[in-house]
């Protein structure tokens, strides 16, 4: 989970590139990614002061949209789903197991 000022959010991994700049926003991301063990490397790659509002709890999720595309040279906007069932990745047959149970729970909960 990242927590920004305005709360907390998860990832779901699931990505809309709207244009063809918009594979930019990946690359970048993978980089950022393949990295993580690199401090340095991701300091430089996100930005020092992006990186110290966050961990002051300073850095609201909009604004950290607004650095990473000035960033990346594209305009990054999220959609905030209102279930958290969507972060869970499934990597594994537990994980798998897990999915399928929230989409039977949604199901009988909407028949009816």
């Amino acid at each position: 989970m990242l927590r920004f000022r305005d709360g907390g959010y998860c990832g779901c991994n699931l990505f809309a590139f709207l244009t063809e700049d918009g594979r930019r926003v990946a690359d970048f991301w993978r980089q950022v990614e393949k990295d993580r063990k690199k401090p340095l490397v991701v300091i430089r790659l996100l930005g020092l002061w992006s990186l110290l509002s966050y961990r002051m709890g300073w850095l609201t999720l909009d604004r950290a949209l607004a650095r990473l595309s000035r960033r990346v040279g594209v305009r990054i906007g999220v959609v905030i789903l209102p279930f958290a069932h969507a972060s869970v990745d499934v990597d594994s047959v537990s994980d798998y197991v897990l999915v399928q149970q929230y989409s039977a729970e949604g199901r009988a909960g909407t028949e009816g």
